[in-house]
């Protein structure tokens, strides 16, 4: 009797009510599935997104402000339902995985303390908090790169040995430096067309330090040649497709849109760099943090995902927008302060949350593949 071959799944495979828990199932080497994990886990939209939006701007100078705004807007059901989603997961395993609650619970007071100070002196420390968070999301968003790479490694059947894994790390993180020098470089005043927030940068280091920053990338290049190879000889094959193409978006990231010509006064791409940056890559950065926190909120129990992104963006709201509102309300501080305020703090408070919430505290289960002969 001829088999009736199975119906497509409609949403590429997503259950739109109801995702079942991934306990006890064969997970594979994909998170979700190859198509969704190479675009939105692997960060392939966003390269799509520079290859055309890029050219484009070019042949139409409107574009920035079009991008910007749209960023602006989708941040809303994307970039601050990612924030919300680190304290969600540090309350939802609060049992299970006691160290993110115990951290979110004696940091909380800290961030307050340091948002009481920056509004009784905003002149002495509104900006150095400004400058450390915008700082510190290089490294963070190389960590979050770097830490996906090793999983799509160790789901790929491949878990990187230490002296694999190290040298791919430096690789990532080595990318980021590149992006804290010349971030730090950058003057705003000269951006005439830059998005709020760089306006508001004055340079600290001087333009002759750029050198460093391009050693610092040609070893992050070297770093990575090294664990390639060092994998290529213990298996026979090289780091898998996905961490290729992370390491591809990591430089795009931060290197491409920060690249400092001789002699010139800003990055290479001018006012481009002002919506390509500050809007663009956070928001493929939190919808890359989504998908991975999904994965993880359903892999206990099931994960009914309106309900889980509807509280998300509730929660969001309440810790950017309500925030924002209300501090001009019931301090002295401008409202464009409270902006630089909350986006600094939460920020801040993010990325020390995520360092503990996704350290792994054991070895991992899965077994190095043979050596290969």
């Amino acid at each position: 009797m001829e088999a009736i071959p199975n119906p497509p799944q409609p949403f590429w495979g997503f259950r739109p009510l109801v995702w079942p828990p991934r306990r006890g199932t064969a997970t594979g080497p994909w998170i979700w599935n190859e198509r969704i994990d190479t675009l939105w886990i692997a960060g392939g939209a966003s390269l799509l997104f520079a290859a055309v939006a890029l050219p484009v701007a070019y042949l139409w100078t409107g574009l920035g402000p079009v991008v910007g705004a749209t960023f602006l807007h989708l941040g809303v059901i994307v970039n601050y339902p990612h924030y919300a989603a680190t304290y969600e997961l540090a309350v939802r395993e609060r049992t299970k995985r006691p160290r993110g609650f115990r951290w979110l619970v004696a940091t909380s007071p800290l961030m307050l303390a340091v948002a009481v100070a920056a509004v009784r002196w905003p002149a002495l420390l509104v900006m150095p908090l400004f400058r450390v968070y915008l700082t510190w999301s290089a490294f963070h968003y190389a960590a979050q790169h770097f830490g996906i790479a090793s999983m799509y490694s160790a789901k790929g059947g491949r878990p990187l040995l230490p002296r694999e894994k190290r040298p791919l790390q430096a690789s990532f993180v080595g990318v980021a430096i590149y992006m804290m020098i010349a971030l730090n470089m950058i003057d705003g005043h000269t951006l005439a067309g830059a998005m709020p927030g760089y306006q508001v940068m004055e340079a600290v280091l001087p333009r002759a330090i750029y050198p460093l920053a391009v050693v610092v990338l040609a070893a992050s290049v070297a770093t990575f040649v090294l664990g390639n190879g060092r994998l290529l000889a213990r298996t026979g094959r090289g780091f898998d497709r996905s961490v290729w193409l992370l390491a591809l978006t990591n430089c795009a990231w931060f290197v491409v849109p920060n690249i400092w010509l001789p002699g010139a006064k800003q990055p290479w791409l001018g006012e481009l760099f002002a919506f390509w940056v500050p809007l663009a890559v956070p928001f493929f950065h939190c919808a890359q943090y989504l998908g991975v926190a999904a994965d993880r909120a359903r892999s206990e129990e099931p994960l009914r995902p309106v309900l889980w992104m509807s509280s998300l963006v509730v929660l969001g709201l309440l810790l950017f927008e309500a925030t924002v509102w209300g501090l001009p309300r019931v301090t002295s501080i401008a409202a464009s302060q409270a902006v630089l305020i909350v986006t600094s703090l939460v920020n801040i408070h993010h990325f020390v949350l995520d360092g503990v919430i996704w350290k792994r505290t054991t070895p991992g289960r899965l077994k190095p593949a043979p050596t290969y002969a």
